[in-house]
């Protein structure tokens, strides 16, 4: 819980156990729950990519797995039937905006370009991270693809680049930290806590599959990735000038995350009522700081 006022981190409860598999967190979790009233439920819970916390606290707080909390955020978002994720949906799942641009970095630093092209993608990414509302995530994502999967630099190259700057600018993400470097107390917290996603009996991978292929926000990120394609291809052949930000494999990236868009960007927390200074961000650093 946070002290707002304070900016102090108030111990609700603390959980020490070797395991990290999906029984033992939702034991517990429901063991919270039973102390709390429904009003009293936290609107948000923000996690770290763990199956095992994310399939729990769905499963717990909303009693649905998280596809169909997937599927529901889709129907608010695209469909705009909010009754049934009112009615379910009690608690939002984030993952880490820390953690989850870390990941991301990772994979980025992996792929042999240049430093600005590198730069350029995971300042375009926090973007996205940042979308309050699916169109302008939408006006990102075309963007970001016509610069990364467009071989010609064109004048379309061109205005998406210099779409991509001034929103940068304006949201003053160029003070990120995208070095996605990790002190040697955190790099031991991160080993602890892939031992104990190892030690799981859960075949995590396999229901990872399920919901990457199952997930509507893939079907309907996958068809308007699809026209992008088509439109780049009708209007690129003529230019001879080559882009030097061309890369798809750092747009695939991006792409590989879309099946999980309400979980990691500001679409759905942006609505919430919570009190916080930053409502298309929230990490998790404070609780980890907390343990230190």
């Amino acid at each position: 819980m946070h002290d707002l006022k304070n900016h102090n981190i108030i111990p609700f409860a603390e959980f020490v156990s070797t395991a990290h598999d999906q029984i033992t967190i939702s034991r517990y979790l429901f063991t919270i729950k039973s102390k709390l009233i429904i009003d009293l439920l936290p609107e948000i819970v923000v996690v770290d990519m763990s199956w095992a916390l994310i399939n729990s606290i769905s499963n717990i707080f909303n009693s649905c797995d998280i596809l169909t909390y997937l599927k529901l955020s889709f129907e608010k978002l695209l469909v705009l039937n909010n009754e049934k994720f009112e009615e379910v949906i009690k608690v939002k799942v984030y993952l880490c905006s820390t953690h989850f641009l870390n990941s991301v970095i990772k994979k980025a630093k992996k792929i042999k370009v240049k430093n600005n092209v590198r730069n350029a993608f995971i300042f375009s990414f926090t973007l996205v991270q940042n979308s309050k509302t699916i169109q302008e995530l939408e006006n990102y994502l075309i963007n970001i693809f016509n610069i990364f999967n467009n071989q010609y630099f064109d004048r379309s190259v061109v205005y998406s680049l210099n779409t991509l700057k001034i929103k940068i600018r304006e949201r003053n993400l160029s003070n990120l930290d995208i070095s996605g470097e990790r002190n040697p107390e955190k790099l031991s917290r991160d080993i602890d806590f892939k031992k104990f996603l190892k030690g799981t009996n859960e075949n995590i991978g396999e229901k990872e599959e399920i919901i990457f292929r199952n997930s509507p926000f893939k079907t309907y990120f996958d068809e308007l990735i699809s026209k992008y394609k088509v439109r780049i291809q009708k209007t690129t052949s003529k230019y001879m000038i080559n882009n030097e930000y061309f890369c798809p494999d750092l747009f695939n990236i991006l792409e590989n995350k879309l099946y999980l868009v309400p979980l990691w960007t500001g679409i759905l927390i942006n609505c919430s009522t919570i009190e916080y200074p930053r409502k298309t961000r929230l990490t998790n650093n404070p609780v980890e700081n907390y343990f230190s």
